[in-house]
């Protein structure tokens, strides 16, 4: 597997995913707003429809991309 790091994260900016923390927890249906980092502090920045938030880089294990189209290939109402 490869690491998380800058260049992949900012693969993922402008795209809804759930992030994959490495303590376990999931922060679900995220949309990535930009990437931040030097040599210091490396965020990732992101919006959930309770507000923006940030998280460390180092903090995120992996993202899973979402598909903006899934709901539309079961008539959108959640069912199959």
């Amino acid at each position: 597997m490869e690491r998380f790091d800058v260049n992949v994260a900012r693969s993922y900016v402008g795209r809804n995913v759930n992030l994959h923390l490495k303590g376990g927890t999931v922060v679900i249906n995220v949309h990535i707003i930009r990437v931040r980092g030097g040599r210091g502090k490396r965020t990732l920045h992101y919006k959930t429809p309770l507000g923006e938030d940030e998280v460390p880089l180092e903090g995120v294990d992996w993202a899973q991309p979402l598909d903006p189209f899934s709901s539309f290939w079961n008539g959108g109402d959640g069912k199959p």
